[in-house]
């Protein structure tokens, strides 16, 4: 009996989080995928012989939801994390649509996927206790790259239309352009626990390597960030791939191979790596990889923009070189 309970568990979870139907097509042979003016759904049918193509297009909530829906799955950390397509949308009243459609598909997921492994009720006898409460999963909802306030107000939606999920849903920073290997490495990082001390250090060490970060805010600037430990032989970055990430080394260990014929370099401690990518909004121009174990400070590239990013003006580097005596 317990394994056709934890079989049903299996398969109810499995379901709520299937593709659907952008990438893979649907057991019907269609295609199904947001319309970027409407929000609404578009089914893509084809005849066997594929010569024929009609579009058809449904404002029905569940069907909008699911098919701006890019990704549902649980993180290492047993959360659930859901990502959507867009979050912009040209057609009026669209957007709000979205974020209604939104709300919806992400109670119909959740409901599956953390009452599966909802363990309250009656001891089970023989079953050890969950590794994590389903009270405990979060459901962290991220950031769309064309609308960067798009999770938040589904966050806030979802808990306004929702109470009983009271503050369980998060808007995460966007991994969905994310290189797979940087993507895994950051989900797989511990969150930053460093105190006050630790922090200031940090900002003190970049201040003093170039960076302006007096103005950073030293409470909210690690929210998101991990701490990741990287291994002899690595490949941190890979140039001519999407710049998701801003990485901080904390040792030494890291080399710089730039493209452009340019010779291999030490990476410098404490001095932000892969910022130029994010602020230029482009691909890597440069490979990173270590030639000894060391520890990273990785920031995604949403919360290094709003939270990390500052730069000089031109009067501000001349009063710099005064001080320091460059005349």
């Amino acid at each position: 009996m317990l394994d056709i309970t934890d079989t049903l568990r299996c398969l109810r979870a499995a379901d709520a989080l299937r593709q659907r139907g952008t990438t893979l097509k649907t057991s019907g042979g269609y295609e199904i995928f947001v319309d970027q003016r409407s929000a609404n759904a578009i089914y893509a049918l084809r005849t066997a012989d594929n010569s024929k193509l009609m579009l058809i297009e449904s404002d029905d909530i569940i069907s909008a939801g699911e098919a701006n829906l890019a990704s549902s799955d649980l993180s290492p950390q047993g959360d659930l994390r859901i990502t959507f397509n867009r979050g912009s949308f040209s057609g009026n009243g669209s957007i709000d649509r979205a974020v209604e459609s939104a709300v919806f598909v992400i109670n119909d997921i959740q409901a599956d996927v953390i009452a599966s492994f909802d363990r309250r009720g009656p001891v089970t006898r023989g079953m050890p206790a969950p590794g994590k409460a389903a009270d405990d999963i979060r459901i962290q909802v991220e950031g769309v790259p064309d609308n960067m306030n798009f999770a938040s107000r589904v966050c806030a939606a979802l808990a306004e239309s929702h109470p009983e999920l009271g503050d369980r849903a998060t808007a995460v920073p966007s991994l969905q352009y994310i290189e797979a290997g940087e993507r895994e490495l950051y989900l797989n990082g511990r969150p930053v626990d460093w105190k006050v001390d630790e922090r200031r250090q940090l900002l003190g060490d970049l201040e003093q390597f170039g960076h302006r970060s007096q103005k950073i805010d030293i409470d909210r600037a690690f929210d998101h960030t991990r701490l990741v430990k990287v291994h002899k032989g690595s490949v941190v970055i890979e140039a001519g791939t999407p710049a998701g990430f801003v990485f901080i080394p904390l040792g030494e260990g890291l080399r710089i191979a730039p493209l452009g014929g340019y010779h291999d370099v030490p990476a410098p401690i404490r001095v932000p790596l892969g910022n130029t990518g994010v602020i230029r909004g482009s691909v890597r121009n440069a490979r990173i990889f270590a030639e000894a174990d060391v520890e990273l400070l990785m920031i995604p590239q949403d919360v290094y923009l709003e939270r990390w990013h500052a730069t000089y003006g031109v009067e501000e580097v001349e009063d710099l070189f005064r001080v320091h005596g460059f005349t």
